[in-house]
């Protein structure tokens, strides 16, 4: 099939809110803005600065205006991912872009509930009324902007599910490809690549601002560290389950195809044998040298949708959240020696 009718694939973050870098800029600005006027309202401006609380207000909207970056960069990824299996798909074109709008659609009733439960919780677990009998502006845009942070966490969550769901059943249809042949495969592989690299951003933003002012590392940080790097590695492979099924299968049928041809060519050298047809011998031989070169090359093909470039960076990319832990660290030991606090 061809790729010529493809529908946009955009995620749902971007028919919400396009996420242009203008709006994107406008987001942080306004962010900002309230922060300032809240910490004014608060006259809390020696502390922000001498009990490190800059951290604390920094980390949310920091991580809501990457969350709206990742969003902008994702999506030509997930359309590479739907068209390069257009391409291969026996589907006509018209089905193939009914399967997108129903993900669509499935997206967009899920979207509200998802929204409103990330924002319910980060609202809630920050508690801005339970600040005794002083109100605080603070808190109250703290509440806002964590549950901000959860209502977009939990809506790229959503959206994660629909799109490795619009790919699955996409994998799902006939597909025309050869299994020598695995490129097409290769964009649900970047794709997965892009989502765990974006995972680990977040990740890197939120021990970055938590990590301000600590020293030496803990039993708990080598806990979370190992739990990031399970959760990356599940944000990796899971998308790629389908794809790997119908790569593996497609290997194992071409594999007893290869089986039956090498059993057919030893029966017809017993009866080559029997009748002593010597050049049909020397003949054979060379068939099953080659089908034995076939079944070499095959043995080769892989099942997954990536590359060594692509685990390279995956592996290179988990260390990054260690690095940034153990300079934090460093930076504040040598602060201490220092006699900076």
């Amino acid at each position: 099939m061809s790729d010529t009718a493809a529908l946009p694939t955009k995620s749902f973050i971007d028919q919400l809110l396009p996420p242009s870098w203008p709006q994107i800029a406008l987001a942080a600005a306004i962010l900002a803005l309230l922060a300032l006027a809240a910490i004014s309202l608060d006259q809390l401006w020696p502390a922000v600065w001498q009990d490190g609380y800059w951290s604390i207000i920094l980390t949310a909207p920091t991580v809501i205006i990457y969350i709206l970056i990742v969003s902008h960069v994702m999506v030509p990824f997930q359309a590479n991912a739907v068209n390069s299996l257009r391409r291969i798909s026996s589907l006509e074109d018209a089905a193939v872009d009914q399967l997108i709008q129903q993900t669509e659609a499935h997206e967009r009733k899920w979207a509200v509930p998802a929204l409103a439960l990330g924002f319910a919780f980060g609202f809630i677990a920050t508690s801005p009324w339970s600040n005794g009998d002083r109100f605080s502006w603070l808190m109250w845009y703290l509440a806002l902007v964590n549950g901000l942070m959860f209502a977009l966490i939990a809506l790229v969550i959503q959206t994660s599910l629909a799109s490795s769901r619009l790919t699955s059943h996409l994998q799902q249809q006939p597909l025309d490809f050869d299994i020598f042949y695995t490129a097409p495969f290769l964009p649900i592989g970047l794709h997965s690549l892009i989502s765990a690299l974006a995972f680990i951003g977040g990740s890197t933003i939120v021990i970055f601002f938590s990590a301000i002012g600590r020293q030496g590392l803990i039993l708990v940080d080598l806990i979370l560290h190992g739990i990031l790097i399970l959760i990356t590695l599940l944000i990796f492979f899971l998308p790629m389950r389908q794809t790997h099924r119908v790569l593996r299968d497609a290997k194992l049928e071409e594999q007893r195809k290869l089986r039956r041809q090498l059993a057919a060519a030893y029966r017809r050298l017993e009866q080559m044998t029997l009748e002593e047809k010597q050049e049909d011998i020397l003949n054979f031989a060379t068939e099953v040298n080659l089908w034995q070169g076939y079944e070499e090359r095959l043995k080769s093909v892989p099942t997954w949708p990536f590359n060594a470039g692509i685990l390279r960076t995956l592996f290179a990319s988990i260390l990054l959240p260690i690095l940034v832990t153990l300079g934090q660290r460093l930076l504040a030991f040598l602060l201490v020696e220092l006699g900076i606090h």
